[in-house]
C-alpha cells in the first residue's frame, strides 16, 4: 500500500483521552479522501478519542483496513472529572 493511502500514528506513544487530545491528529486523516488503512498501534485512546476517531472513519469509504490494538496493556480509564481512575 503507498503511503498516501495509510494515516498512521503507529508507535508514538500517544495518550489521547478527549476529542481535543486526538483533534490535531484527526485533521490529517479528515484531509486524506483516499486513505485505505489506518494504523493505531502503540498507543492508548480513551472512549472520547475513540468516538471522536470514529467519526471520522465512517466517512471514508475507501477504508479497508484498520489494524492494531487500540489500548495499550496499561491502560487505565480515567474519570473526565477527576482525572484518575474510577472507583
Amino acid at each position: 500500500m503507498d503511503s498516501s493511502s495509510v494515516f498512521s500514528l503507529e508507535g508514538k506513544g500517544l495518550r489521547l483521552e478527549t476529542a481535543s487530545d486526538i483533534e490535531s491528529h484527526l485533521q490529517a486523516l479528515r484531509d486524506n479522501a483516499n486513505v485505505r488503512e489506518v494504523r493505531l498501534g502503540g498507543n492508548t485512546l480513551g472512549v472520547e478519542a475513540c468516538k471522536a476517531l470514529a467519526d471520522v472513519l465512517k466517512t471514508k469509504e475507501s477504508l479497508e483496513v484498520c489494524s492494531d490494538s487500540l489500548l495499550s496493556p496499561t491502560y487505565q480509564p480515567t474519570d473526565p472529572n477527576t482525572n484518575r481512575p474510577p472507583t
